[in-house]
């Protein structure tokens, strides 16, 4: 009797722990989620663009056309043998010095901007040889030569301090008004409110036709 009853407690507590786990499997795969609340939006202001100065621009297109250069010089000095170069990496570095270069033409004055053009023919005509020759030894040396040449030359007349006085002029910022004083509209001292005096001011009873008369007689009885 009494480890029937002793099954019997352990049956009904299985049977709850099965119940149980049941109902939270039941609850995870058919009840409907809360949704969770939305969080708070970030709100951006847009703010006009503003051009960066002529001199900034010209820094770092400056920078990076000295950068390419350089690479351009380590592509010419192949090592093993055959002396190779790697084609591929030639023309980047000449694709990217013309570029660089004519975005420091782009901040030039008119006449320092056409004493540039020949610097940048120069690399294309390299880049040119690159792509339709076969290039030897001899051929490459008088490359390395050429671009040490063309480097140097670069670098002294066309460096930020040299030409800081044939940069284009900045344009004026222009900054718009913030919208506090934007919307702040002041009422003019014109369109105050009149203050239009009521009637008892203006009448009495004694301004009144017929009024001041009935007054009159009455008196006049009254001193009889």
């Amino acid at each position: 009797m009494r480890k029937k009853l002793i099954v019997g407690v352990f049956l009904i507590i299985y049977a709850l722990t099965i119940t149980g786990c049941g109902y939270e499997v039941f609850n995870r795969k058919f009840m409907r989620k809360k949704k969770k609340a939305d969080a708070s939006r970030s709100i951006y202001t847009i703010q006009p663009f503003v051009k960066p100065p002529s001199a900034e621009i010209y820094s770092h297109a400056f920078l990076f056309w000295k950068t390419w250069e350089n690479e351009l010089l380590i592509a010419l000095s192949p090592s093993g043998y055959p002396r190779m170069i790697n084609n591929l990496k030639v023309e980047e570095c000449t694709g990217q010095i013309i570029s660089n270069l004519n975005e420091m033409k782009k901040c030039l004055i008119e006449s320092k901007a056409k004493e540039l053009e020949p610097y940048i023919r120069q690399i294309e005509q390299f880049k040119f040889l690159v792509e339709k020759q076969s290039l030897t030894d001899p051929t490459l040396a008088g490359m390395r030569r050429d671009i040490e040449s063309h480097k140097r030359n670069v670098d002294i007349r066309f460096s930020l301090s040299s030409v800081k006085n044939d940069l284009i002029p900045d344009e004026p910022v222009v900054v718009p008004p913030p919208e506090s004083q934007a919307n702040n509209i002041q009422v003019p001292a014109d369109n105050k409110e009149s203050v239009i005096p009521s009637v008892e001011s203006q009448t009495s009873d004694n301004q009144i036709p017929g009024v001041q008369e009935q007054n009159q007689e009455s008196a006049a009885k009254a001193d009889n």
